[in-house]
């Protein structure tokens, strides 16, 4: 049986930026190496096990009379794709080449299945499997909990006893309850809320961000790695300045984007899940939306101050941000500059925490095979904080920024991180120091 309820907000989003960009912006696929002996049927089954227990992997999409649908269907049996290489001597090179290529064009939201599996065998014991799906089922948070169910399924298909926490909600329970909120006061205190907090607000402005070469390169990216115990320092400074990690590395980032710009007032944005009310915690679904954190550096060039600001900026952000930016008010938007030309100078910060859990699975060994190095927007700056390091990652688009500003850029924000941390620093010289 095939039930039918009006896609979400953000969904609707993503189809206008699938038929205006192409299936490009909707490409989601998770994909694994797995060294090991490999149970093909045990893994095809974890797979339709997973598609059972969440909804929205079993559903398409409609746009019809004006409005765009999703379509929930039944369990069915899976698309299950084997691509035998082990005649062929790749370079271990050449198999990353084959295992990050990827059809875009086969991504079509109306077509079932909405998911399918791929598996490429390199030997008997070396494969890498690719999870095809696409952004209006999942988003990466959804992406980490699919992985992780993936990994449990796995096992359970092997015999062993595995238990997984209930889905308290499917994606459409949440999309039936945000559609009653949205036509009532809770969208009119949204958009008050927002009004008052983006009103006079800019996007950062970069006078010098190098001049791009022709013909441009395929990405700007830079990595650093640093050591793992700076994310602890740096946790400790947090504390002792009652915020958390994403605040400081926000501040942080601020303070460079004023450095750079000359601004003092600064809207930076940031991937926040939506994920506010406890029954979506093991829901499969696209609800992260881009939220606007607005900036400001103290006149008084007050580091502790700026920290406690940015503080705030984030727990005001993070109780309003059900609302996306299609359901601002024009001249918020407008003033904001987010469409058009204004979405060039967007830049994304992010904090990054992995939740795939143990890379051994029954016997075998799981590596991430995603390929990290891609962003649809034009500027996004990650940290990925973990244990054993702390990363730091800049993607830009090449038409807007060139390499090796890029790199001087990241190396000045990483200098910031490392002054902060040091157990005798002095937070307003170090935030504010010139480099």
């Amino acid at each position: 049986m095939t039930s039918e309820i009006e896609a979400s907000v953000g969904q609707c989003q993503l189809w206008s930026a699938y038929q205006r960009d192409g299936a490009e912006v909707l490409d989601s696929s998770i994909r694994f190496r797995i060294r090991g002996a490999l149970d093909l049927d045990a893994l095809a089954g974890a797979v339709e096990d997973l598609v059972t227990r969440h909804e929205i992997l079993r559903t398409t999409f409609e746009f019809r009379d004006g409005t765009l649908r999703q379509r929930l269907h039944e369990p069915a049996p899976l698309r299950y794709d084997l691509v035998n290489l082990t005649e062929l001597d790749l370079s271990e090179e050449a198999r990353r080449d084959r295992s990050t290529t990827h059809k875009a064009a086969d991504i079509d939201p109306s077509s079932r299945p909405p998911v399918w599996l791929t598996v490429q065998r390199f030997g008997p014991t070396d494969h890498q499997i690719r999870l095809n799906l696409h952004a209006l089922l999942a988003d990466d948070w959804s992406c980490e909990i699919i992985a992780r169910d993936l990994k449990a399924l796995y096992r359970r298909r092997t015999g062993e006893r595995v238990e997984l926490p209930a889905v308290a909600w499917q994606f459409s329970d949440w999309t039936s309850w945000a559609g009653q909120w949205s036509t009532g006061d809770g969208l009119r205190r949204m958009r008050d809320y927002w009004s008052k907090q983006l009103d006079g607000a800019r996007l950062p402005a970069l006078p010098d961000r190098g001049a791009p070469t022709s013909p441009w390169p395929e990405r700007v990216a830079v990595t650093r790695h640093l050591p793992g115990e700076l994310a602890g320092r740096l946790r400790g400074l947090a504390r002792r300045h009652r915020t958390t990690l994403f605040p400081l590395l926000l501040t942080a980032f601020a303070a460079e984007l004023h450095r750079a710009s000359g601004q003092d007032d600064l809207t930076i944005f940031s991937l926040f899940a939506n994920r506010g009310r406890p029954e979506v915690n093991e829901t499969v679904g696209p609800f992260a939306h881009l939220v606007p954190l607005r900036c400001r550096v103290p006149d008084t060039r007050d580091a502790a101050q700026f920290v406690r600001d940015t503080h705030r900026t984030f727990v005001g952000a993070f109780a309003h941000q059900e609302l996306y930016l299609h359901q601002y008010p024009d001249d918020v938007r407008e003033e904001l500059g987010v469409s058009g030309d204004g979405f060039r100078r967007m830049m994304v910060f992010q904090l990054m925490n992995r939740l795939h859990g143990d890379n051994e699975v029954a016997g075998l060994e799981f590596e991430d095979d995603a390929d990290v190095l891609d962003t649809p927007f034009p500027f996004e700056l990650s940290v990925h904080a973990s244990e054993d390091e702390l990363a730091v990652v800049l993607l830009c688009w090449p038409s807007e920024y060139e390499q090796s500003w890029a790199d001087r850029f990241v190396d000045r924000y990483v200098q910031v991180l490392t002054a902060i941390a040091g157990a005798d620093a002095d937070l307003d010289t170090e935030l504010f120091r010139s480099r």
